[in-house]
């Protein structure tokens, strides 16, 4: 999830009237329910009564092989990710750079930043810009007046959620306008709060395809949860600058995530395992599916698109053969943990030993293509029986 600028707002007229500074509210303006999730308590209580039977390998985490690939997308958020030993690197590379260098840096870098810490990087490279400052001093230059810098940066974001709404929806559309009125909020002096915005965007889906709506809420995922996630990273690091730079990268670390979480008795089985990164892994704990998509709404979305690249790598033959019947497994553990919230499509082993063997006898294989067909395949088998 990449953004081009961080003040792409500031030309946008708003026209909405906002309620007056003074009073205490919220930057969500226009009330609606939330769609409604599936409480998966029942799938949860399924795993105590009846259990669930994973087929996969039993392996410590440390041993997950899609762990050890470099650059794979998380099952959550959709960013990069990094393997522990490329962490260092990274950062270092960040430190050795001044100015309008650092600038340039963070901004090809971004790819890595999970939403807090690429809010700080960014708000450092806006302090850096036609200076010779270097990364210590941008990272005391944006504290100095972090909360403008914090509304600078969501207003940029939030400016470019609202043109990918005009292009996909229109400017009169009700989510252009609440977009549109979340702006004028910040400018007035309101609390952004991701989660909340978020969840009043999805019940203004309206016509949009599932497609347009993900390039809307795609962007808009770029947004911070709150000022204070961000303020809680100057907090602890500020005064250590080369730990505030280990901080913007170490959230993007890959880590094998226990889709039933292992404290409620998730197995150490690859179909129990997602690669996902720190960032997203650590928060959830062993919160359910139906909570974890209230602060991550494009995880069905994003685990879909991870589950096509991890086929890729298994066509590719940078991964075990073993893992061949990996998607198949995590599909089922994901839908039963998920109570059917979350249904992937996937690609049986035996066609991805298929398209295997057709990509070393030189090939061109298209994972999503293949995807597609199972897709309209199975719409054609229900509008069959229907």
């Amino acid at each position: 999830m990449m953004i081009n600028s961080v003040s792409a707002a500031s030309t946008i007229t708003t026209q909405p009237v906002s309620p007056k500074a003074s009073e205490k509210r919220t930057t969500n303006p226009i009330e609606t329910k939330a769609p409604a999730l599936n409480n998966d308590n029942g799938a949860l209580k399924s795993y105590f009564l009846g259990g669930i039977s994973f087929k996969g390998q039993n392996c410590s985490t440390s041993n997950f092989a899609i762990k050890k690939i470099e650059d794979v997308p998380c099952c959550c958020c959709g960013d990069l990710m990094l393997r522990k030993e490329d962490i260092y690197k990274h950062e270092q590379h960040l430190l050795a750079h001044k100015g309008d260098e650092l600038a340039k840096t963070i901004k090809e870098e971004e790819k890595y930043f999970r939403t807090a810490e690429r809010t700080a990087a960014f708000m450092i490279a806006d302090a850096v810009k036609g200076t010779d400052m270097t990364f210590a001093d941008g990272v005391a230059a944006s504290q100095k007046d972090l909360p403008q810098r914090f509304d600078k940066y969501c207003r940029g974001v939030l400016g470019e959620t609202y043109m990918k709404s005009v292009e996909k929806a229109g400017y009169d559309a009700p989510i252009s306008k609440f977009i549109q009125t979340t702006i004028k909020g910040i400018e007035d002096g309101d609390d952004f709060d991701r989660i909340a915005f978020t969840t009043m965007l999805q019940g203004m889906k309206g016509n949009l395809s599932a497609e347009e709506y993900g390039e809307i809420e795609d962007t808009a995922m770029n947004l911070p949860e709150n000022r204070s996630a961000v303020m809680a990273i100057y907090k602890k690091y500020a005064n250590a600058p080369e730990k505030f730079a280990h901080r913007l990268y170490s959230t993007a670390m890959t880590t094998a995530e226990h889709v039933h979480p292992h404290s409620l008795g998730g197995p150490n089985n690859t179909a129990n395992y997602l690669a996902e990164c720190a960032g997203c892994n650590n928060p959830r704990g062993n919160m359910s599916y139906a909570e974890w998509l209230k602060v991550h709404p494009e995880y069905p979305r994003m685990v879909q698109k991870h589950i096509e690249h991890v086929e890729g790598l298994i066509v590719d033959g940078k991964l075990p053969k073993n893992y061949d019947i990996y998607p198949s497994d995590i599909k089922k553990t994901l839908s039963k943990e998920s109570n059917g919230v979350m249904e992937l499509t996937v690609l049986s082993a035996d066609k991805l030993r298929e398209l295997r063997d057709a990509k070393k006898a030189g090939k061109e294989v298209d994972i999503h293509a293949e995807t597609q067909a199972v897709i309209e395949q199975q719409e054609a088998e229900k509008a069959e029986k229907a």
